[in-house]
């Protein structure tokens, strides 16, 4: 395995040390006037491919985020998001303590007065009577 690698690392390095006769290639066909047009359209398109290919991802290299001010980190666009999402949390945290001052204030109350014990102090129903007896049905 060890032969295969440093096999692979030499071949690099020539590739490397060719590299920039390589990449001057399709240039100098597109300046080539006797050059086919399907030869240059070809160094054209590897030039153009080449110029909108992104850069190869880097895991290892960390972000750097935490060093950067929010306003960069999340654009205008994700600031605004931010601050909706702070707004409504805080919204939500009045409301549940407006709800829990809205149960303190029940449980203060005395039982009678109390929404669900209402119909415990109503006046019951007398039974109905039908005929001139007066007795109930």
């Amino acid at each position: 395995m060890d032969a295969c690698y440093s096999h692979a690392i030499r071949f690099r390095a020539k590739a490397l040390a060719l590299a920039d006769r390589a990449f001057k290639t399709p240039s100098d066909i597109l300046d080539d006037p006797e050059a086919s047009p399907s030869v240059r359209l070809k160094a054209a398109t590897f030039i153009i491919q080449t110029a909108i290919a992104p850069p190869p991802y880097k895991p290892e290299e960390p972000c750097g985020v935490e060093e950067l001010p929010w306003n960069v980190v999340l654009g205008k666009n994700g600031i605004l998001a931010q601050q909706k999402r702070e707004k409504a949390e805080m919204e939500r945290e009045e409301e549940e303590q407006e709800e829990m001052e809205r149960q303190q204030k029940q449980s203060s109350q005395p039982a009678a007065q109390k929404p669900e014990n209402l119909h415990k102090n109503a006046h019951p129903q007398q039974p109905r009577r039908n005929g001139p007896s007066g007795t109930a049905a």
